[in-house]
């Protein structure tokens, strides 16, 4: 599973695909996810297939921003059980409830060593600190022996685990590269850092002076700074999250959001010849708290499948929805759409004529009675 620093070398790193990988059994997809894109192979040789992985993300200009390796075993039980084609050093970890299965799984040798025997090999076990209880080492394992160990594990259970956790390190011998540095250009941010404070600063400018013409019709009004601070740290945060690729889906999806809410703001706070009352305020206030909410629920949604999630079997996400490239190229091309027609949608039309189609802008209310 691969995770592109830019998008725009999908289509450089699809060709290095068929390059790299042309005399093995393969197929590469497309996918709305952490990822970009996911690689499938098919054979029983760890390292053909470990030399090509490292010779199309490392040996290369175009160095994958995160890559995500798994194996599995296919049904077809017969197809392990031909000769050892290559071995390899092997580290499986479990984690123990019962100690006493563990030695009759993997018995003591009889020749005094701390090694055990498994599946006709010697292991040797390790204490572990962490996740994992111990592990078993073996320096000359191999395809067959693993699906051995594998089903042996399975069959040893009996309906009683004595085994909580399972995972699997395979180490393969470094081939020769010529390794490259990667080259991640910077990202010029300045036209959009410009664009969303000027929106800020128009919006805080609107915001205050109705605050003073409230003030001078004789009742005291103070306008929430705190809110205005929030407002303008979070808005600059969500341009950073773009400038950085491990959060440019973040920061695609964010970014347009606080740029209407800015513009918004400055439309309805800076209208001449209308005075908010106290109502209408505290309406305004309660829908922007409405949107605030939603962001934070947005940002947990973003949470989508990474390293963490596919290699720790009991992660769970608070939030599990949409992956974040669906909601960064849906966000993108709503946010297009809007720019090159001309409109702007207040949400006063979507709440009462209904005419519309949902604005990318979620949650903002409108002052009760007003078009």
């Amino acid at each position: 599973m691969l995770n592109l620093s830019r998008p725009t070398d999908l289509e450089k790193i699809l060709r290095l695909i068929k390059e790299k990988f042309s005399g093995e059994p393969h197929l590469a997809y497309l996918t709305f996810d952490h990822c970009d894109i996911i690689i499938f192979g098919r054979g029983d040789n760890f390292q053909r297939y470990t030399s090509c992985i490292f010779d199309l993300c490392y040996a290369g200009s175009l160095i994958p921003e995160d890559i995500i390796a798994v194996y599995g075993f296919s049904n077809r039980r017969a197809r392990y059980n031909c000769s050892e084609q290559e071995t390899f050093r092997a580290c499986i970890r479990l984690g123990i409830r019962d100690y006493a299965a563990l030695d009759r799984f993997a018995p003591k040798c009889g020749d005094g060593s701390d090694a055990r025997l498994l599946q006709g090999k010697k292991v040797y076990v390790n204490w572990l600190l962490g996740r994992n209880d111990i592990s078993l080492c073996c320096p000359n394992s191999s395809l067959p022996w693993l699906n051995q160990v594998r089903n042996a594990l399975i069959g040893s259970a009996g309906g009683n685990a004595w085994y909580t956790t399972y995972d699997l390190i395979v180490l393969m011998k470094e081939d020769s590269h010529d390794w490259r540095d990667p080259d991640y250009p910077a990202r010029d941010l300045k036209a959009l850092e410009k664009e969303m404070v000027g929106r800020y600063t128009a919006f805080e400018t609107a915001y205050i002076r109705h605050y003073r013409r409230l003030t001078a019709g004789g009742d005291i009004y103070y306008p929430d700074r705190v809110w205005c601070r929030w407002l303008k740290e979070s808005s600059w945060l969500a341009v950073s999250l773009i400038g950085n690729p491990l959060s440019s889906d973040f920061g695609t999806c964010l970014v347009p959001q606080f740029l209407d809410l800015l513009e918004y703001g400055q439309r309805l706070f800076g209208k001449k010849g209308r005075t908010l009352s106290q109502q209408e305020l505290e309406t305004i206030h309660k829908n922007f708290a409405v949107f605030f909410s939603n962001t934070a629920i947005l940002v947990d949604s973003l949470n989508q499948t990474n390293r963490q999630f596919v290699q720790v079997p009991a992660f769970h996400l608070p939030s599990f929805e949409v992956p974040s490239q669906i909601m960064a190229y849906y966000t993108a091309m709503a946010y297009r759409i809007l720019k090159q027609e001309g409109i702007f949608l207040w949400p006063v039309h979507i709440a009462q004529a209904g005419q519309y189609p949902q604005r990318i802008l979620p949650c903002l209310g409108a002052v009760p009675g007003r078009r």
